[in-house]
């Protein structure tokens, strides 16, 4: 099993078979586990969301990507948010005037803002907040 890590410790490649000759490895570094699956070391982890932990050895989610974390919640809120006001939506609706419909996307988006401030509050609540 290999590894081929990103500068920044994302993983690009992961896979069972003897690394590719004709792979550009350049910038990347190369970290083989001869004994161990793919599985053995990724486990249930998406690759997009991996990142290999170079003091345990391990390949561990990416901060980023922990359910429930700061970044986590921010990148929620504004999926959340980019779902029923995509910003040329809420462009339109602020040239348009319209002080009802203004109103109403101006509390879902603070709503999804207060949700993804506060870290103490349960992660699935994201989905009970609509417009």
């Amino acid at each position: 099993m290999y590894l081929l890590v990103n500068p920044d410790m994302t993983i690009n490649v992961a896979d069972n078979h003897p690394i590719s000759n004709v792979l550009n490895r350049e910038g990347l570094t190369l970290i083989e586990f001869p004994d161990k699956s793919l599985d053995d070391m990724v486990g249930d982890i998406p690759l997009e969301e991996a990142m290999w932990d170079e003091a345990e050895q391990q390949v561990i989610f990416h901060p980023y990507f922990a359910v429930g974390s700061a970044e986590w919640r921010r990148q929620q809120a504004s999926i959340k948010i980019n779902h029923y006001y995509p910003v040329s939506k809420q462009l339109n609706l602020y040239r348009s005037g319209d002080k009802a419909a203004i109103k109403t996307m101006a509390r879902f988006i603070d709503r999804c803002r207060q949700w993804s401030n506060d870290l103490s509050s349960d992660p699935s609540l994201i989905a009970h907040i609509t417009p």
